[in-house]
């Protein structure tokens, strides 16, 4: 048997399991305040960086992964597959390279549609292009290139709903392309769609820094709720919780919310 305190409050505990049962919940209680002091200290950037880019292909594949690639070729069959298609239409991974090689191509090379690279005007029609692959093959990966499982996707009303599933983006992507920089205090920056308290804390956990503002206010302290409509324009407040996450509001023509970690 053992007694201990937190928050000033008398605990008594008849086992060890029931003193790390207290500390997980008192983890997952954001607390936020003004005071600094609570705030992580920032940690050294020890790590020697940078791709040694040698070749256009290795730069290719230093962006699409060997793992990315898997994924694409096994949901856009399985995704051919529930769309009922006889036909061995089912993709590889180097038809998934070309393909992706052929979107870049376009990028640099911009027609009115994508049938006109393989058109019967010679003005129009890319040799390289139309040599590498069909235009009907090329239509049918376009209508078919999947990411995520469409038979499992959450339903609106489901906690786990994500409007950009099938897309297989949310706070998963940044963990999942943030796997090798665990633990190397790497400073990440992406897209505000990204951003949120729950974001903070796992990269508080993994000693990254993850920067930006955000769209998702889940978490954010109550007060700085409540004071949008006392706050002018280039007004600032912020609250930081014993993570060491801070929340920063800032009013331009409207409140910009950022959420990083202090430091």
């Amino acid at each position: 048997q053992q007694d201990d305190v937190h928050d000033g409050n008398y605990y008594h505990f008849d086992s060890e399991d029931e003193i790390l049962l207290i500390s997980f919940v008192r983890r997952n209680e954001l607390k936020w305040t003004t005071d600094t002091n609570e705030a992580c200290q920032q940690l050294p950037f020890l790590e020697n960086v940078g791709p040694n880019i040698e070749t256009p292909l290795y730069f290719f594949l230093h962006l699409f992964s060997e793992h990315l690639l898997n994924t694409l070729v096994f949901q856009t069959n399985l995704y051919a597959v529930q769309k009922n298609h006889k036909n061995n239409s089912s993709t590889t991974n180097d038809e998934i390279k070309c393909f992706l090689g052929i979107n870049l191509l376009m990028g640099v090379k911009k027609l009115p549609s994508y049938r006109d690279f393989w058109s019967s005007n010679f003005a129009l029609r890319d040799q390289f292009i139309s040599s590498c692959m069909s235009r009907d093959r090329f239509g049918w990966l376009l209508t078919h290139l999947h990411l995520n499982d469409n038979s499992v996707e959450p339903k609106k009303d489901d906690a786990n709903y994500d409007k950009l599933y099938k897309r297989n983006l949310g706070a998963r992507v940044i963990k999942d392309l943030t796997r090798d920089l665990v633990g190397k205090c790497y400073e990440v920056y992406f897209d505000n769609y990204f951003n949120s308290v729950q974001l903070q804390r796992f990269a508080q956990g993994e000693n990254l820094c993850v920067w930006n503002s955000s769209k998702d206010r889940e978490g954010v302290p109550a007060d700085l709720k409540t004071t949008n409509k006392k706050m002018k324009r280039g007004d600032s407040c912020w609250k930081i919780n014993e993570d060491g996450v801070l929340a920063l509001q800032w009013m331009d023509k409207k409140p910009i919310l950022f959420f990083e970690q202090f430091s």
